[in-house]
């Protein structure tokens, strides 16, 4: 480095940038919460080191010498350069905050996460489980980089990772118990299980109204309820016998291909809702890597588990 270069200031060329892009020492003072005079000083003592003036002062104005606008367009490049790396390098220290409906969190990303470990080892992920992203309401507690929600009216911002089917599941033992759901003779005795908060402004039944509604309207005004303010709760409570859940294929796939869990009949509705992910920080690249793992890993699951489940006879149908 030169010994001209090692002689200057940084607070008196962060000085003259400021002032010189603002062309006005009151301005630029404003800026960096310093007083004018404390500005000027620094102004003048780096003219004085350069051995030649920056600025043309005026009366009331202030113009830039030859001299000053070429080093006004070298400051700026550096100093926007060297935030642009500090940027960077404080990303990289902070983890990638992700926020994500409960249930999902626990059901399927948590999972999966080592896979996305494994293809970006430099990035560390927080997993907020936030039930205000059920809605895709924006209204999260965390500032989170990449949001995940459940919406049945996405946002305009939301990208569509997969669709989700709704089905009816309960332990074997349990269906075996009650053959009449099987038979589609009736819920007598079926304790029905599942979320009070499917998504935004649905009731309290919404699931069960929308799967009953389309596939089985005469079993609308039977059954038992139990209800929970998560789905996964649900599932587990139909993994221990305690009824039929209504489900999403994504939640309780695991369960279905282990034995767990079995179809109590074969028909997957549509649901009006789809899993969604939100980029809100767009100028981080560790949020683009993610939401591409993840836009990738749910492609690939929704293939997966459709064959899968239509080969244990299931049948999807497009609502």
């Amino acid at each position: 480095m030169s010994p001209m270069i090692d002689s200057l200031s940084l607070n008196a060329l962060r000085c003259f940038e400021v002032s010189a892009r603002l062309l006005s020492f009151t301005k630029a003072a404003r800026a960096l919460h310093l007083t004018q005079s404390a500005v000027s000083q620094q102004i003048r003592t780096l003219e004085t080191q350069l051995g030649y003036a920056l600025f043309l002062r005026g009366h009331r104005s202030l113009s830039l010498t030859a001299e000053g606008q070429a080093l006004l367009d070298s400051a700026s490049r550096a100093f926007l350069d060297i935030e642009r790396t500090l940027a960077r390098l404080s990303a990289r220290r902070r983890q990638l905050q992700v926020a994500c409906c409960p249930s999902f969190a626990l059901q399927w990303l948590v999972p999966r996460l080592d896979a996305f470990r494994k293809a970006e080892p430099g990035i560390e992920v927080k997993i907020w489980a936030e039930f205000p992203v059920l809605a895709g309401s924006g209204a999260s507690a965390v500032d989170a980089d990449v949001e995940i929600s459940y919406p049945r009216t996405p946002d305009p911002a939301d990208i569509e990772l997969m669709p989700e089917y709704l089905g009816l599941a309960g332990s074997p033992a349990y269906l075996e118990r009650h053959p009449g759901i099987a038979a589609r003779a009736s819920l007598d005795g079926v304790v029905l299980l599942h979320d009070s908060l499917a998504w935004h402004g649905g009731s309290e039944h919404a699931e069960w109204e929308y799967w009953a509604g389309a596939l089985q309207p005469a079993w609308l005004a039977q059954g038992a309820h139990a209800q929970f303010n998560l789905v996964s709760m649900a599932i587990g409570a139909a993994m221990s016998g305690q009824g039929v859940a209504v489900g999403r294929r994504s939640l309780m796939m695991d369960e279905l291909a282990a034995g767990t869990l079995k179809l109590a009949v074969p028909e997957l509705l549509r649901s009006p809702a789809s899993h969604c992910v939100r980029l809100n920080n767009a100028s981080d690249p560790r949020a683009h890597a993610f939401v591409r793992w993840l836009t990738q890993a749910c492609a690939a699951f929704s293939e997966a588990a459709g064959r899968d489940l239509r080969k244990l006879g299931a049948v999807h149908v497009e609502a």
